[in-house]
């Protein structure tokens, strides 16, 4: 499926296309399939969840789904925890004395200070790799808080209204996206499950919507995307009149013959054709915008890559 991106469609053509409906307004739900290569990837991703091909998940293939996710980032983290023992260990002893665990404790910017107190309580003076392993799991805690200092407090992480972070347990995950309460999660319902996209799609279906209705028709579509239009050609247009402030040796705004050769050898483009090119003329900002955007071309070339010699 074609990406959303490489689509040629015009704002009219994509209000049609999420007008699923075609009662001449979409909701929320059709505005999840305004990116069309993330619904793909989330089709491929649904289609792997559902192992019995019924077009819906349920709570077994849901469970199966998550397991294979949570081994499969545990492989990570053992590999990563390992890793950080091996350079962590310098005099080889496959174990860590209290000066190596002080240097990781600062590394996650936690207060090392009590790493004699902590050894101490476990009888021991260093930690083997599964015990490493199991240490990374529980820093920063009240023994090892954020910060250098011992009056810091471990940070208590906000998770009010909005927050899309907060962590769920895989049945929470199941409960929240099966709206409907049939034990089962559809295709549109899972298009819910990373909440912080649709947090971001949210706020942005909010400023489309002007009437606040919900609903978002022609008029308010077409209006959005024009006022964002404007905003990137403005973005555009100052970037533009940046450049040609530097090349502009006379200050006139204007880039002649040798103000744009500096620009092209600048950006390694050939300017041997710019004066048939010129004529004797010179360029304002906005002609400088539109031919800046051809470059490289067959009438001004990029020089070759030299290969660096080894």
């Amino acid at each position: 499926m074609t990406c959303s991106s490489d689509i040629d469609e015009n704002i009219d053509e994509r209000f049609d296309r999420l007008d699923a409906n075609e009662d001449g307004y979409f909701d929320f739900n059709e505005f999840l399939f305004a990116d069309v290569c993330a619904v793909a990837l989330r089709r491929d991703r649904f289609n792997e969840i559902d192992r019995d091909l019924t077009d819906s998940i349920d709570w077994k293939e849901w469970e199966l789904h998550s397991m294979q996710v949570d081994m499969k980032r545990r492989r990570r983290t053992l590999h990563e925890n390992r890793m950080m023992f091996k350079f962590l260990d310098r005099n080889k002893s496959n174990k860590l004395e209290a000066r190596e665990i002080r240097r990781y404790v600062r590394y996650r910017r936690c207060n090392p200070t009590n790493i004699s107190k902590y050894l101490a309580s476990k009888g021991t003076t260093g930690l083997a790799f599964h015990e490493f392993d199991k240490f990374t799991y529980v820093v920063p805690n009240k023994m090892f808080p954020l910060g250098r200092r011992n009056r810091t407090t471990p940070k208590v992480p906000y998770y009010g209204p909005g927050n899309c972070e907060k962590p769920e347990s895989h049945k929470m995950e199941f409960h929240r996206l099966d709206t409907n309460r049939d034990r089962k999660i559809s295709f549109t319902e899972y298009l819910y499950f990373e909440r912080c996209p649709i947090l971001r799609h949210r706020r942005k279906f909010i400023r489309m919507d002007r009437n606040h209705d919900k609903k978002i028709d022609i008029h308010e579509f077409r209006y959005y995307y024009k006022e964002r239009d404007l905003f990137w050609k403005n973005v555009y247009d100052m970037r533009m009149n940046s450049i040609v402030h530097r090349y502009d040796q006379n200050n006139d705004m204007h880039l002649d013959g040798v103000e744009l050769r500096n620009y092209l050898l600048h950006r390694d483009i050939d300017p041997m054709n710019l004066d048939r090119f010129l004529r004797g003329n010179v360029m304002s900002p906005k002609v400088f915008a539109d031919w800046e955007e051809t470059l490289p071309n067959a009438l001004f070339p990029a020089f070759p890559k030299v290969p660096k010699r080894s």
